[in-house]
């Protein structure tokens, strides 16, 4: 008994404690503040609000992401909870104007297989000198955190990804990065500019801006960098780290850094070496003249390009590793070449001489003496080799074509011999001779281009370009008017990613009203349904949300722009593809929540694709089995270029009825589907005196049928196909239409008379060629195509067209 109360008061304190415990948890208690910032060591670490948030044309960060930023760089993180969650969105070393980073997000594998982590937490931690982020991801066998920081006096910012294995069994591990950004063609060195798909292991790469570049280092050692072939929009490369053979609660660390750096390529190599743990050197090379443009290369012993600088000045400046260099001097009269050496922390200083350029003079007129806006392809005649023109930021020239918007001009080149061809596009001859170009005198090419093809009464049109305003473009808006004046294009519609542009004061600024009309537009692009175009889109009016469903996206486009035309860009190309997206089936349905077929326009043929006919081929057939679904778009065909040279302005490019180019008169047209789309050849088709978009009444059973397709002399016609309700209903070959009296005189081939209706139809003509169009086109391989859209047939004579299944 005693003992039991002895017992009983010696626990009583620790009960006593207990029950304090326990009261105290029970007690309410003051929330914890949520974070809002901190900043140490030149580095503050905040929680974005709107006043805060990045504001440029591709910045993504929202209200409650997180953002790192030193006096030399900023970087925003995705939250918790987000899409973006964890992710590098934005980066920037001045203004968010310049932002070209899209997405960066770490990526594993286990045992050679690619596996998904999910993001448990994006979270600040304060300890240590700088504030930094961490965040944290969990899978079934791994664990990993990525520490996100920044330093003071550093442009780069430094991922440190820890990854563990919480499995039973021995895993062969690796970590990497999936990057996005966009940009020209990324740059490795060793390589060059990488513009297919391959796979390198590079101790550092970048990506080619405006303004600003980024580039990727890896300072444990190279790293195996995937690079994939860009059709258009961001760069997209996965780059691996080092594979670790992990037991269980083994890990491995991997360590990358992401330079951003303001100015040119030399600005963020010379920091993306240093980022990889390279001290590099520099040349200096002074240039006896100043050229127009320069590039200076330094290749190794291998001769791999190593590094390459681009300027305008007399003074290049190079950064390369350590080691012995054969320098290469381009400027518009040819190449100089020298050596050096190169030692770390040290500059190297070599005087180079600019070879001086022979001058072409050039001048291209219509039959009566007026200048002509045109193309030049200027071909080196052997031994002569290609000229390079200089890049198009500089001018209106790219590799060796060059675009006047007056058709006058003289050309820098190196002495020799050429081939010069004049162009304007498909309504016009072409003017070709070979010139010998003086060291001492030069040349003169006077070329006189003749329109000989009929359009009257319809407007060459290209509805889908891109700019400088477009992050996957460097054209400057009065480069990308000149080109398409140079191709005889009359209505261009400007349609920049996620950008609203005006081409008109370019327009006003080249005194180009005469010749060019054009409408401001944006191409609506998505990370998760495709790219639309929106034209006219007025400008200062804010841009959809991007992350809506299609039903919401589309119908937020009608509430802000209701006179928008609203255009599906290339359906089928990949991931980008709306209709991919949609999964749509034979049937024009899709199984997918918020799927909308409420657009007006398909671009049924893209620039893209333009030597690929089965592309082309399985997107007429798409489109012609949504009309006979009852659902009838107006389809197009645009260039969707993004440069001047090898992405052709103009081709294919849709015409569209309408006696002048008065916005009007074309979106009434667009919609009816009065157009004719082409790579070439222009068609003139009449359906009992009708043309496309028309509705014709079968008398007894016919229709008569006037068809006659129209080419300049360089571009080959072979057949025309009419096909009523998308089956060959009858073919017509090249025969001698000079022998028809009725014939025009640039007729290719022509049809008159009686087609047999039965029932409601809707007639289609496809046009063909075989031969090449690369003498005018270089660097591709097109052939001649065009077709029209409907004109349908009442074959029951109730008054309407009811498709056919």
């Amino acid at each position: 008994m005693l003992r039991s109360a002895a017992t009983a008061l010696a626990r009583a304190p620790a009960l006593a404690v207990a029950l304090l415990a326990l009261a105290y948890a029970a007690c309410p208690r003051p929330p914890q503040a949520p974070f809002v910032s901190a900043e140490r060591g030149g580095v503050r670490l905040e929680v974005l609000t709107a006043a805060r948030t990045p504001s440029g044309p591709r910045a993504q960060g929202q209200p409650g992401d997180f953002m790192l930023s030193s006096p030399l760089v900023r970087v925003v993180v995705g939250r918790s909870g987000s899409r973006a969650a964890g992710a590098l969105v934005d980066a920037t070393a001045s203004e968010w104007l310049d932002d070209a980073l899209t997405g960066l997000v770490p990526v594993f594998e286990v045992d050679g297989r690619e596996v998904a982590l999910t993001v448990r937490r994006v979270a600040p931690v304060l300890s240590g000198p700088e504030p930094r982020l961490r965040i944290e991801r969990t899978g079934s066998e791994l664990f990993a955190d990525t520490d996100v920081t920044l330093a003071p006096g550093q442009r780069w910012i430094t991922l440190t990804t820890r990854v563990e294995n919480r499995g039973r069994a021995t895993r062969r591990v690796r970590v990497g990065d999936r990057l996005e950004w966009y940009g020209d063609d990324p740059f490795v060195p060793g390589v060059g500019s990488v513009g297919d798909a391959r796979e390198v292991a590079s101790r550092w790469f970048s990506h080619s801006g405006k303004r600003q570049f980024l580039a990727l280092a890896f300072p444990a050692g190279p790293a195996d960098v995937s690079f994939r072939k860009r059709e258009m929009g961001a760069q997209r490369q996965v780059a691996w780290g080092l594979r670790a053979t992990l037991g269980p609660v083994q890990s491995t660390t991997h360590v990358r850094r992401l330079v951003v750096a303001p100015g040119s390529l030399e600005a963020v190599a010379e920091h993306a070496w240093r980022a990889a743990g390279v001290a590099p050197g520099f040349v200096e090379a002074a240039l006896a003249s100043k050229p127009a443009w320069a590039v200076l290369e330094a290749r190794d012993g291998s001769g791999r390009l190593v590094q390459s600088v681009r300027s305008t000045s007399s003074r290049l400046v190079l950064p390369a590793p350590p080691g012995d260099y054969q320098l290469t001097l381009r400027s518009p009269g040819g190449v100089d070449l020298t050596k050096a050496q190169v030692r770390a922390g040290e500059t190297t200083r070599v005087e180079m001489i600019p070879p001086t350029p022979a001058l072409l003079s050039y001048r291209v007129s219509d039959p009566s003496g007026a200048p002509l806006p045109a193309r030049l392809v200027v071909t080196g005649v052997a031994p002569t080799v290609n000229p390079d023109l200089g890049p198009y930021h500089l001018s209106a020239g790219a590799a060796n074509v060059a675009c006047s918007a007056t058709g006058s001009g003289s050309l820098e080149l190196p002495p020799g011999r050429y081939s010069v061809l004049a162009t304007r596009g498909p309504e016009y001859d072409i003017d070709e001779r070979v010139v010998d170009v003086s060291a001492t005198e030069g040349a003169t090419f006077r070329a006189r281009l003749t329109r000989v093809v009929d359009t009257s009464g319809w407007i060459a049109a290209d509805l889908h370009l891109h700019a400088d305003p477009s992050g996957d473009s460097e054209v400057p808006l009065p480069d990308r008017v000149t080109s398409l004046v140079a191709e005889g294009i009359e209505l261009a519609v400007a349609t920049d990613h996620n950008h609203v542009t005006d081409y008109g004061p370019a327009v006003r600024q080249l005194g180009l009203e005469r010749e060019l009309a054009t409408q401001p537009g944006v191409e609506i692009t998505t990370g998760d349904w495709g790219h639309f175009n929106a034209y006219p889109y007025p400008l200062g009016t804010g841009l959809p949300p991007l992350d809506a469903s299609p039903a919401a996206l589309l119908a937020s486009v009608r509430a802000l722009a209701p006179k928008a035309l609203i255009q599906v860009n290339h359906p089928r190309m990949g991931n980008i593809g709306y209709f991919n997206q949609l999964e749509l089936d034979d049937a024009g349905v899709s199984s997918k929540r918020g799927a909308s077929l409420d657009f007006d326009l398909i671009e049924v043929w893209n620039g893209f694709d333009l030597t690929q006919l089965d592309v082309l081929d399985q997107g007429l057939a798409e489109w012609m089995r949504l009309i006979r679904l009852g659902r009838r778009y107006t389809a197009v065909g645009n260039s969707d270029s993004h440069r001047i040279a090898f992405q052709w302005a103009g081709y294919p490019r849709t015409y569209v009825r309408a006696e002048k180019a008065e916005w009007d008169e074309i979106a009434s047209s667009l919609r009816a589907g009065r157009v004719v789309v082409t790579s070439g050849p222009f068609i003139d088709l009449r359906v009992d005196g009708e043309g496309p978009g028309a509705l014709v009444k079968a008398e007894q059973g016919t229709v008569g049928v006037e068809l006659e397709v129209r080419a300049p002399p360089w571009i080959g016609v072979e057949r025309a196909e009419l096909l009523l309700d998308g089956k060959l209903a009858l073919e017509v070959d090249a025969s001698a239409p000079e022998r028809d009296v009725g014939a025009s005189p640039r007729a290719r081939l022509r049809f008159v008379g009686g087609l047999p209706v039965s029932h409601d139809a809707f007639l289609i003509v496809v046009v063909r060629g075989t031969t090449s169009l690369e003498r005018v086109l270089p660097g591709t391989r097109v052939v001649p195509v065009a077709f029209t859209n409907p004109v349908f047939v009442d074959g029951d004579g109730d008054g309407r067209f009811t498709p056919k299944p």
